[in-house]
C-alpha cells in the first residue's frame, strides 16, 4: 500500500517556481478510487507518511514524508530530491529510445531489400563487375549495378551479366562495348537479347539461345 500511495505521491507533486519545494494534493478517497485500493487503507497510509520515521534515511522534519498544509494538501519533504531523481531516469529512458531509433534507422538505411547489409551489396555489385566485358569507371558502375541488384535481385542482373560477356567472348576491341556503368544504370540487362547486338561488326549470339538459357521479361 505505501508503495502504491508514494508512487502516487512522485508522479502528482507540484514544484514551486524554483523547483526548492514540492506539493501533493491527496484525496484519500480519489486516491483509493484510482489506485484500486480501499479508502480506509489509503488514507491510514497518507497518516503514517506524515508520521516521523526514526528508521528513514532522510531525516529531514523527523524522517516524514509528507507534511500537511491543508484538508487535501501537503509538502512532500525532500521533493527536489525525488523529482531529481525523476528527471534522470526520464532522460535515460528518453536518451535509450533515441539511440534505438537512431539504431533501427541506420539498420533502414542499410537495408537493401535483397542482399542485407551495404557491404554485402557492395561485395554483390563488384562480382557482377568482374563478369562485364568491359572494366572502366569501376566506382561509378559498381553505384549502379548496386542499384540495379537492389532493384532487381542479384540472380536477374548476374545472369543476364553473364549472357552479355559471353556475348563479346573473343572480342579485340571493347571500345564498341557500352560502360558499365551506362548499361547498368539503363537497366539494358532488361533489354530482349535479340537487341543485343556487337557494334564492331559481329552479331551476338542468337538470340534463340540466349532464350533458352535466361528468359528476361520486359518491364
Amino acid at each position: 500500500m505505501m508503495f502504491a500511495v508514494w508512487g502516487y505521491v512522485l508522479t502528482h507533486q507540484q514544484p514551486n517556481r524554483e523547483r526548492t519545494h514540492f506539493t501533493v494534493e491527496l484525496n484519500a478517497a480519489i486516491v483509493a478510487f484510482l489506485i484500486g485500493e480501499k479508502e480506509e487503507e489509503v488514507e491510514e497510509t497518507i497518516k503514517q507518511c506524515c508520521e516521523p520515521d526514526p528508521h528513514s534515511r532522510s531525516q529531514i522534519e523527523g524522517g516524514r514524508k509528507l507534511l500537511k498544509l491543508g484538508a487535501y494538501l501537503y509538502e512532500v519533504v525532500n521533493g527536489a530530491y525525488y523529482d531529481k531523481l525523476k528527471r534522470e531516469v526520464d532522460k535515460r529512458e528518453s536518451d535509450r529510445v533515441r539511440q534505438e531509433r537512431h539504431r533501427n534507422r541506420k539498420t533502414e538505411d542499410c537495408s537493401t531489400g535483397n542482399n542485407g547489409t551495404k557491404r554485402e551489396l557492395w561485395v554483390d555489385a563488384c562480382k557482377v563487375y568482374d563478369l562485364y566485358p568491359r572494366k572502366v569507371g569501376k566506382q561509378a558502375a559498381v553505384r549502379k549495378i548496386a542499384s540495379a541488384i537492389k532493384e532487381f535481385g542479384l540472380e536477374r542482373v548476374l545472369e543476364a551479366t553473364k549472357l552479355y560477356a559471353k556475348a563479346w567472348e573473343g572480342a579485340m576491341d571493347l571500345n564498341f562495348c557500352p560502360y558499365p556503368a551506362t548499361w547498368f544504370g539503363q537497366h539494358r540487362f532488361n533489354d530482349d537479347p535479340a537487341t543485343w547486338v556487337r557494334n564492331d561488326g559481329k552479331n551476338l549470339p542468337e538470340s534463340r539461345e540466349i532464350h533458352e538459357v535466361i528468359e528476361i521479361p520486359k518491364l
